[in-house]
């Protein structure tokens, strides 16, 4: 969410950009499902502002074999 408008979105998986949504509105949902690969994986959300502002937030997941991961899951 931001107080201006948004411009793009981006999702990286382990240095691989595997997403992109479109802005235009003060609020992004996006529900993505990656793939994971055994070990320590991270994923980074980058979003843009229209004012060329970035905010990234990287989190970092461990999994023991492959799996899929769905954004949606508790």
């Amino acid at each position: 969410e931001d107080d201006e408008l948004l411009g793009d979105t981006t999702l990286w998986v382990n240095g691989r950009k595997t997403d992109w949504y479109a802005g235009g509105d003060k609020r992004i949902k996006i529900a993505p499902t990656v793939q994971l690969r055994s070990g320590t994986n991270r994923i980074t959300v980058w979003t843009v502002d229209n004012r060329g502002l970035d905010t990234r937030r990287t989190f970092t997941v461990n999994t023991e074999a492959p799996s899929t991961a769905d954004a949606d899951a508790p």
